[in-house]
């Protein structure tokens, strides 16, 4: 499976909705529920006109389903929204990421789960156990990594003072700009990150304004108590 995040504002949640409506039919996307605990609903049975419809009526999300792929979608009057997708196809992936990059978002990846896991989870043993938590992932406070495909836009690049230059040349596959959006697709296909797993996790820890986990752990371990290196886990969140 592919796993998909895009960070979006409110204010394009219409936008969003707009392109699920359009890609509907390609991706074969026929139910959608509240939440995951709801039942499915047939997308034709509903007496809407399209999804935007649907979500304006809904205060928190919903969830789209295909046979292929679950599309959630959470958003709330403050904070920031996301579009989180399951897919078992990546050459349908990279076409979704790509349609999506037209829109102004905050942020987004496509990967494997295995990838993302290795970008931002940590499991430290301790003599008293163990701690388990993901780091990196604020993508206000760093660009949380690396990955297969790569949005990010013309103001995160300036927020986090990335050399966009660098990133680009970094890219062993494409690179294009989208909007505002730029799109680096680090490899041609998801799985290559673990051939390239030290080369891109180098680039994270000597680029700046990139989140790298190795500095994280080093500076986890260091902690000499539960409640320390909680706290750590904590500020690298």
């Amino acid at each position: 499976m592919i796993e998909i995040n895009i960070k979006f504002d409110r204010m394009v949640l219409a936008q969003i909705c707009d392109t699920l409506q359009g890609l509907r039919s390609r991706l074969n996307i026929n139910e959608i529920s509240d939440n995951e605990e709801s039942a499915h609903t047939s997308l034709d049975s509903l007496n809407i006109s399209n999804i935007l419809e649907y979500a304006k009526g809904n205060s928190s999300g919903f969830i789209l389903y295909s046979p292929r792929a679950e599309y959630h979608i959470s958003y709330a009057d403050f904070g920031d929204c996301s579009l989180y997708v399951l897919m078992d196809n990546f050459q349908e992936s990279r076409n979704f990421v790509l349609e999506m990059s037209k829109i102004d978002l905050l942020y987004g990846y496509a990967c494997l789960p295995e990838e993302r896991e290795h970008r931002n989870r940590v499991v430290i043993n301790k003599d008293y156990g163990q701690h388990q938590a993901w780091v990196g992932r604020n993508f206000r406070k760093w660009l949380p990594g690396l990955y297969w495909i790569n949005i990010i836009p013309e103001n995160l690049v300036k927020a986090h003072n990335l050399n966009i230059d660098n990133l680009f040349d970094f890219s062993e596959y494409k690179v294009e700009k989208k909007f505002n959006n730029y799109i680096i697709e680090c490899y041609a296909d998801p799985s290559e990150w673990v051939r390239q797993t030290e080369k891109i996790d180098r680039i994270c820890s000597e680029t700046e304004g990139i989140f790298s986990k190795s500095e994280a752990v080093l500076d986890i371990v260091r902690a000499k108590s539960y409640m320390e290196t909680s706290e750590k886990m904590g500020r690298w969140s």
